[in-house]
């Protein structure tokens, strides 16, 4: 198992949400009108975005360095249970920052079409995690192909969705 998983885990860009310059101040992501109580919340200036963003991102980064470093101490004996239950609180990290990235309010539409294809390239991550429990000598190299593939894709996706606001990209 540690073969397998410390090679997907060995790039520092795992999940590349945010990795650089993490805020922990959260910005309103969104601005009322005084007219009608369901009136839709005003777009955020791309400044206040960014902050939003980060302070969303903040928590699955934490949870993917405490992943990494659990599954970088992994040998030969470690289990598929174990590797399951080590990415638990990831998978819950990752699962409750794309409904609240799917729940923010962005800039325009293109920012919000760039999001929800970082959700979807997350949600492919997600079931690789997921999958840790099926993972075994016969089919190790596939899981770990798909999951660099996956980890790729949701990279790039961070990176459009970073640069839509104004972000720098992922180191």
């Amino acid at each position: 198992m540690k073969r397998l998983i410390a090679a997907g885990f060995g790039m520092a860009a795992l999940l590349a949400l945010a990795a650089c310059g993490a805020s922990t101040h959260s910005a309103s992501s969104s601005t009322t009108s005084s007219a009608a109580s369901n009136t839709t919340p005003a777009a955020p200036s791309k400044p206040e975005a960014a902050k939003n963003y980060l302070a969303i991102v903040t928590p699955a980064n934490s949870a993917v360095a405490a992943f990494s470093k659990a599954a970088n101490a992994w040998t030969n004996s470690t289990t598929n249970k174990q590797a399951e239950s080590a990415a638990e609180p990831l998978i819950s990290a990752l699962q409750t920052t794309d409904l609240k990235l799917l729940a923010a309010t962005w800039p325009n539409a293109q920012t919000t079409a760039d999001i929800h294809a970082l959700v979807n390239a997350d949600g492919a991550v997600i079931g690789d995690l997921l999958a840790l429990s099926t993972v075994n000598l016969l089919n190790a190299s596939t899981w770990e192909s798909a999951f660099e593939r996956d980890v790729t894709a949701l990279s790039t996706a961070a990176d459009t969705a970073r640069s839509d606001l104004g972000l720098p990209p992922n180191s």
